[in-house]
């Protein structure tokens, strides 16, 4: 159980307005600190980055419904550089409304660097994918079939938005998110290396089928997943060594771009892999 002196129950104090300002990107770039919330992004980041975590926001709801992670925060902040705050409701509605109790401060540091040279054999590249649901969700996808890194163009939502951290469920923790001006000088960096550069588009003509990914099994892997609304433009389909269909057995014209990735990675993943 959380004791409750020292409660922070004060909304609009200016501890609490500062980290309800890191949802501005310009705020998150300033300071080099990005707000984590929800209880198992908490838990990714104190797991892999616990020396970045500056400040942990609490509230007893949530201690009481997640005691490990109390605990751990608690060896945490023993260690030193941690502050443990308990807050009330109306201040985590303040700083989130799905955060089920849990937000952290965190220092930029806590994202894994970049390789000079990319590892592994699987990659991920986003051009323009804006939503930050979506961004996180592939990042996740990215980190759950072992891709080493997912490459963002600039139109891409800002892999340190609370956001973006918050649907990766922390995955932003565990694989590099380099943001890219030009992509293009990217794709050609990675075919110098052996890398094949695969998209997906409607006019593709290469079919995906696990078959297909098998021939893949002993490559190292670019994928190329388009922006939401409009997939890859023609300049971003002449990047790839491949354009691949996704075949529609149903009257459904396409999938969107979290679906068609998940069995683009996973087929490809398992081809290297099983």
């Amino acid at each position: 159980m959380v004791q409750r002196r020292e409660i922070l129950d004060n909304p609009g104090s200016e501890r609490i307005r500062k980290v309800a300002g890191l949802s501005r990107r310009s705020a998150r770039l300033r300071s080099g600190l990005t707000r984590v919330e929800g209880p198992q992004a908490v838990t990714e980041l104190l797991r892999s980055a616990p020396q970045a975590v500056t400040d942990l926001f609490v509230t007893e709801v949530g201690a009481e419904a997640r005691p490990e992670l109390l605990s751990l925060a608690q060896s945490t902040a023993s260690a030193g550089g941690l502050h443990v705050h308990v807050i009330s409701p109306q201040v985590e509605k303040a700083l989130s409304d799905a955060a089920q109790g849990w937000i952290a401060v965190s220092r930029f540091e806590a994202f894994p660097s970049v390789p000079a040279s990319p590892e592994g054999t699987l990659a991920l590249i986003l051009p323009a994918t804006q939503d930050p649901g979506n961004a996180g969700t592939l990042i996740r996808l990215a980190d759950a079939c072992g891709a080493s890194t997912v490459f963002m163009g600039q139109d891409c939502a800002d892999a340190t938005s609370p956001k973006v951290i918050r649907a990766s469920v922390g995955s932003v923790f565990h694989v590099p998110t380099p943001r890219f001006q030009d992509l293009e000088a990217v794709v050609v960096a990675l075919r110098a290396e052996g890398w094949t550069i695969v998209g997906t588009s409607l006019s593709g003509d290469v079919m995906l089928t696990p078959v297909t990914a098998a021939t893949w099994s002993d490559k190292k892997v670019a994928w190329v997943m388009g922006n939401e609304a409009h997939g890859l433009d023609p300049t971003e389909e002449s990047w790839c060594d491949v354009l691949v269909s996704i075949p529609m057995f149903g009257r459904a014209e396409s999938l969107n771009v979290t679906s068609a990735a998940t069995l683009c990675l996973w087929l490809s993943a398992a081809a290297q892999r099983l």
